[in-house]
């Protein structure tokens, strides 16, 4: 009888487990909140790590037609994907990240012994900083691919120094591209106007050099005239036979018989001495230059040309002269932070284990309890 006591007394009673537990529910209930809330307190205090990520947009169509006329033009283009490439490669500079590290805290000084260290540590969290396609693996990840879907992406603990942050990164890249987009345009047109240079010295070389051939030619016609009329006289033929057939001259510089046996002094000291004084008494000498005329107006046409001004004046008034002016843009709206810890955990855990570490306190104390009533 006695070993059935001992038996029974042994035995858990379900039911007056959970009546305890019933009756105790408030003890219960807020033992467990008070201490999901301390832990969800302690946690939201603590530095959360997470990464943030803000989609970069191109420029959008509606602003790219702002820049049709300068396109349209066809001396120095800015299109859409150009635009964004450029941003793309400023950001992986990392100088301007490094400068809105600095800036703005992102790395805390104070944490460091030296300058090395810090500016160690600035660049190290500048590297980490990632532009790639959304979705996308970042080692397959072509800046060629396309303009869409690409985001900045970065790691911290402050979610109000990142959007700061990511509105001093807009602003500085964007500086920055329009300056480049200027210096290229500007190496550009300097460069065009240096060929364009280049060929008005030319073609002056080669005015130059006809006019020099024309000197000589003429040098080299006057004193063979001045040796035909010499022997001219000589013989005493003042006139060509009559029966000599007609001659042409062309340009005055070579005087031909269509019969071309005849020696040229036969034609006389008179027509020779006529076309020596001619040659020596020329007031338009430029008329007979060979293809001087020609190339004068190829230096007149290079001189007058104005697509040059044109082109400055077109790009001048992009928008890359304009304040509004972005070749991208990051789009704090977009930001999306993902924390590595989440605070549901840790405050779930701090539920469930309050709740029973109470409810084992409750039934200790409840058959402790019961305990003194036997015995009493």
């Amino acid at each position: 009888m006695n070993k059935l006591k001992v038996i029974n007394d042994s035995e858990i009673d379900l039911i007056e487990i959970f009546e305890t537990l019933w009756n105790n529910k408030l003890k219960l209930f807020g033992f467990t909140v008070i201490c999901t809330l301390l832990v969800f307190l302690y946690f939201k205090d603590q530095e959360r790590y997470f990464i943030a990520n803000v989609k970069l947009n191109p420029i959008t169509s509606y602003e790219y037609n702002n820049y049709k006329k300068n396109n349209d033009f066809g001396f120095y283009k800015i299109d859409i994907l150009n635009a964004l490439q450029l941003y793309i490669e400023i950001i992986n500079d990392r100088k301007i990240i490094e400068q809105v590290i600095i800036e703005n805290e992102l790395v805390e000084k104070k944490e460091y012994d030296n300058e090395k260290d810090y500016y160690n540590a600035v660049a190290s969290f500048a590297s980490s900083f990632s532009i790639r396609k959304e979705n996308y693996d970042i080692k397959n990840a072509n800046v060629n691919t396309n303009t869409s879907n690409w985001v900045l992406s970065v790691d911290h603990y402050d979610v109000e120094k990142i959007k700061i942050a990511i509105n001093s990164i807009n602003n500085l890249v964007n500086h920055e591209a329009k300056n480049i987009l200027k210096l290229k345009f500007n190496t550009y047109l300097s460069s065009a106007q240096q060929i364009k240079n280049f060929e008005i010295e030319d073609i002056e070389r080669l005015m130059q050099y006809s006019v020099d051939d024309y000197i000589h030619d003429t040098e080299a016609r006057l004193a063979f005239l001045r040796e035909q009329a010499i022997i001219a006289r000589k013989l005493k033929i003042e006139f060509p036979p009559n029966n000599f057939l007609t001659f042409q001259a062309d340009k005055g510089l070579i005087t031909k018989f269509e019969d071309v046996n005849n020696p040229f002094f036969t034609r006389g000291y008179v027509a020779i001495e006529s076309e020596i004084d001619l040659l020596q008494n020329r007031d338009n000498k430029e008329l007979f230059i060979n293809k001087l005329f020609e190339l004068e107006n190829k230096k007149r046409s290079l001189i007058e040309d104005k697509t040059l001004q044109r082109a400055e004046f077109l790009f001048n008034s992009s928008p890359v002269y304009s304040d509004n002016f972005y070749a991208a843009k990051l789009e704090e709206s977009s930001l999306k932070i993902e924390y590595f810890n989440s605070l549901l955990i840790p405050v779930a855990l701090a539920g469930i284990i309050s709740s029973i570490v109470c409810a084992i306190h409750i039934l200790l104390w409840n058959s402790i309890k019961n305990r003194r009533k036997k015995i009493l």
